[in-house]
């Protein structure tokens, strides 16, 4: 007897569908401050386009050339030299080492991002930079293991993702028991049921008031009546 293809509805792979543009604020606020250095870099050029032509004595064309690069586009890549790294990177640093606990974890929104926009490659490149960000976090593997299933079809890979959730020292028990189930899941789908066995037994008894119990419980037995039935057909022949 053919048993039903079960389904577990899954929020945050769910949620990989309506996500909006996250970067949006942060691009804007990038483009007001550019937008706010124009009349400086302006002036700037002038002045080294004037000083070209008067002093080096170049050309025209060529005095115009040195301002618009030294001038314009010079003050322009420091500004966005400064407002990358020196600014992103000392409130990543400082956010690591000083964070009082009172900010949230890891938030894989650049991850989220680029799979929204189809670059699903790069967002687990993202997701795994957040994982080492934010060992103790489980979200980071959880967006990365919903990707790698729904998007890119590596089943392996996502999980490898999820047992790393598992170890995530912050993981509530009720997306423990969560991605015990996704587990068993995956590994029944790559022909693994031991292993699905096992996931599903851990889920029961860490977790036996868990939403997921009496789904686990269900799955369980009918793995266990597969295998039997496996062993008595072996028996036979």
């Amino acid at each position: 007897m053919t048993r039903e293809p079960r389904k577990l509805a899954s929020e945050i792979e769910g949620r990989l569908r309506p996500l909006k543009d996250v970067d949006a604020v942060e691009r804007a606020r990038l483009i007001f401050a550019l937008l706010w250095l124009l009349p400086a870099s302006l002036i700037i050029g002038a002045m080294v386009t004037h000083a070209a032509a008067k002093i080096l004595g170049l050309s025209p064309g060529m005095a115009l050339l040195v301002g618009f690069v030294l001038g314009f586009c010079g003050p322009t890549l420091v500004f966005l030299f400064f407002y990358e790294y020196v600014i992103g990177g000392s409130a990543i640093f400082l956010g690591k080492y000083f964070s009082d606990g009172s900010a949230p974890q890891a938030a894989p929104w650049r991850g989220q991002a680029l799979s929204a926009k189809g670059d699903h490659a790069e967002a687990v490149k993202a997701f795994e930079e957040e994982a080492e960000l934010y060992p103790d976090d489980p979200s980071p593997c959880l967006w990365a293991a919903a990707v790698l299933v729904g998007e890119l079809d590596d089943p392996e890979a996502a999980i490898v993702w999820y047992q790393r959730a598992h170890r995530a020292a912050e993981i509530s028990p009720e997306t423990d028991a969560y991605v015990s189930m996704r587990l068993a899941e995956l590994y029944e789908s790559t022909g693994s049921e031991r292993q699905a066995t096992v996931e599903l037994r851990r889920l029961l008894e860490k977790h036996p008031e868990s939403e997921y119990a009496t789904r686990a419980r269900s799955w369980l037995a009918g793995l266990k009546a597969q295998q039997l039935r496996e062993h008595e057909a072996g028996e036979d022949c």
